[in-house]
């Protein structure tokens, strides 16, 4: 009798798994990484693990499926609280700069560029009228 996912998952590689119930490949290593299968794929799971040597019910999958949402989760989370990804600042509010405005880098590099360019015509029509 499987015990979890895991334990289901093992019996494929990912690559196996992906040509057999058909998924993407990359589909197919995120539920060996995150130990759990979609839903939508237990139909044709239950048809592919007596050819594993498993016997395998609708049952069985949402026992599994209980038992994977009452455990807590061991994996870091990728997601902060927010929603958005961690290591992202937040996205710039419209009235951000009504209390902090520094100059961006964009505009620094411009003005840069400006006055180089400049000098540089500055220089080539001193040249030509010397």
């Amino acid at each position: 009798m499987i015990r979890n996912f895991e334990e289901l998952l093992a019996l494929w590689t990912p690559a196996q798994l992906a040509r057999a119930l058909p998924c993407p490949y990359q589909t197919a290593v995120a539920m060996h990484a995150r130990g759990s299968i979609g839903p939508r794929h237990w139909a044709r799971l239950i048809e592919l693990a007596p050819a594993r040597g498993v016997s395998l019910t609708a049952e069985d999958l949402i026992r599994l499926h209980d038992l994977k949402m009452s455990q807590p989760s061991t994996r870091p989370r990728s997601r902060a609280p927010t929603g958005r990804p961690t290591g992202r600042p937040p996205k710039a509010k419209a009235d951000a700069h009504l209390f902090h405005d520094p100059p961006s880098r964009g505009a620094e590099l411009n003005k840069m560029h400006t006055t180089r360019t400049e000098q540089k015509a500055s220089a080539q029509s001193k040249l030509l009228w010397e």
